[in-house]
């Protein structure tokens, strides 16, 4: 595969083209929304709502576009996604990025809405938007960085035990 070539960057050789890893990047971004996606109509209104759908609709755009453009990135993005749609079981993961979001929102923002954390409230679609896309943006560097060290640890084990044909993960 070219972008697997020693020396390569991450986006070497790679079409705008319809790949098998688009599929898995479609049933490994619905997975991750289930928890991030409960809570998050927990804690918004109608309108907020709407700014919410619209920063999952984003994310999901941003995570196609990667997977397309950067197929080796898209990939470490999709292995990392495994284990952060895995540990929804015990969704801390979820919850802090959730939280650090709210708090973000909290913060008396020129978007015109607030956070009241009891009961939780997010009223604007500006502040469901960015509340949304904060913990997306969290939970996809998270996923993209345990991917990465996946990719990382496999060629380390192949290294070890004398498998050639697998390039650096560079």
């Amino acid at each position: 595969m070219e972008s697997d070539q020693v020396g390569a960057t991450p986006c070497d050789g790679a079409a705008a083209r319809w790949t098998s890893i688009d599929g898995d990047w479609v049933i490994v971004y619905l997975a991750n929304l289930v928890i991030p996606g409960l809570f998050g109509l927990l804690v918004t209104q109608e309108a907020g709502r709407i700014g919410m759908m619209l920063g999952v609709a984003l994310l999901f755009a941003l995570g196609h576009g990667l997977v397309v453009a950067c197929p080796r990135i898209g990939r470490d993005l999709i292995v990392g996604g495994v284990f952060t749609g895995a540990s929804q079981f015990l969704p801390f993961l979820q919850m802090m990025a959730g939280s650090f979001a709210l708090r973000c929102v909290a913060m008396r923002s020129p978007l015109g809405g607030n956070y009241e954390p009891l009961p939780p409230n997010i009223s604007t679609e500006a502040c469901g938007l960015l509340a949304t896309l904060l913990t997306g943006a969290l939970l996809m560097g998270l996923a993209v960085a345990i991917g990465l060290m996946w990719r990382g640890g496999s060629y380390v084990a192949a290294q070890i035990l004398g498998i050639s044909n697998q390039a650096s993960p560079q």
